[in-house]
């Protein structure tokens, strides 16, 4: 597979509202064909690949039709909540090392004064 290849697949599985192995079983038939194509256009560009099969978003809306809108809307919820807790994660982890940074970097300065006698 070839990297423009590669970046439909990577689109086309972007555009799929379902979990992994739903995903999977849906694309299965898709991957048949397009290996099929391979075959006869090995070096199958990006724009060859929408003019066989439609850009990522019209295939994508093609197998998700045996989705169901209920399952799709619990799918982009539940994608939206782990994404909101993955930044949270990121943010609370990050101030938490920026904390330890700082606190490493405590500098404790000694002055001493010399005092000559005459």
């Amino acid at each position: 597979m070839n990297r423009d290849t590669k970046k439909y697949l990577r689109e086309l599985r972007a555009e799929i509202p379902c979990g992994f192995f739903r995903k999977k079983k849906l694309l299965q038939p898709f991957l048949t064909s397009l290996e099929n194509f391979l075959c006869e256009t090995p070096d199958a560009s990006y724009s060859d690949l929408a003019d066989a099969f439609g850009t990522p978003k019209e295939m994508a809306d093609t197998l998700s039709e045996k989705i169901s809108e209920a399952e799709a809307q619990k799918y982009r919820r539940r994608h939206r909540y782990i994404s909101v807790i993955a930044v949270l994660v990121i943010l609370l982890l990050s101030t938490w090392i920026i904390k330890i940074y700082r606190t490493g970097m405590n500098v404790e300065v000694i002055r001493t004064i010399v005092i000559y006698d005459e």
